[in-house]
């Protein structure tokens, strides 16, 4: 199991769900995390949960402006020292028929999704560049590998975080920093029970050949396999955390 006693790590989008179960697995294997989330009371929770277990921060932000992604980055470079890793998660999608999607709607999951880790990870290559050494994943989705009806600009988003991440790992290879991503399939998060809930599941696990959704500790493990040492010969690669959806 890999470790990451010292290791300075930032999280995007951590205060719930896939976000918060990452950042509490790099805290209980010995990292200092900073949390990133534009919710200061999600955050703000978060943060007082994993205090008690390692040194954790939180910054409060929206990422899709560019001048914040250097801020938060700046924030984890002043805490603790350096950055090693960068867990790009923050984003989020919408069922919307593609002739009613508003340009509003498009633009907003442009941002969040796309945007947020490209300038993230720009932010984060400056340090990790004067370190020779970093590793960056970032979260995609199966909405971003495959085409699902009214899932157009959420597919269109998660596809551009795929080849983005795929051109970057390339690019840096050979400069010490590896650039990775997961794609989760359905995932039982606060969001997925607010929207759907226990009792609608079942048609959702039923798109997975596992049987069942997955959990935010699972896209966790895959996250900090990838971020680990143990890694270390894999860069611009796709790790499906999806129950089998994609290889049907």
């Amino acid at each position: 199991m890999a470790q990451f006693d010292g290791k300075a790590v930032l999280v995007t989008g951590a205060g719930s769900g896939i976000g918060a179960a990452i950042a509490a697995l790099f805290v209980e294997r010995g990292a200092r995390v900073l949390i990133v989330d534009r919710d200061a009371v999600g955050g703000g929770a978060v943060q007082r949960d994993l205090a008690t277990q390692g040194e954790v921060a939180l910054f409060t932000g929206d990422i899709s402006d560019p001048d914040t992604c250097d801020r938060a980055v700046a924030e984890a470079c002043t805490r603790f020292g350096r950055l090693d890793i960068l867990v790009n998660n923050a984003g989020g999608g919408r069922l919307v028929p593609t002739e009613t999607l508003s340009n509003a709607d498009w633009r907003e999951m442009q941002a969040g999704n796309m945007d947020t880790a490209f300038f993230m990870s720009r932010a984060a290559l400056q340090p990790m560049l004067a370190q020779g050494a970093g590793a960056i994943v970032n979260i995609a989705s199966v909405h971003g590998h495959v085409g699902l009806a009214r899932h157009v600009a959420y597919g269109a988003a998660k596809g551009a975080v795929a080849n983005m991440t795929r051109a970057m790992a390339v690019e840096f290879a050979a400069r010490g920093i590896r650039i990775n991503m997961v794609s989760p399939g359905v995932i039982r998060t606060p969001a997925f029970d607010k929207e759907v809930g226990a009792a609608n599941e079942q048609p959702f696990a039923a798109l997975h050949p596992i049987g069942r959704i997955g959990t935010p500790r699972e896209v966790a493990q895959a996250v900090c396999f990838l971020a680990s040492d143990e890694a270390g010969f894999i860069t611009g690669t796709n790790l499906m955390v999806d129950g089998g959806f994609t290889a049907q």
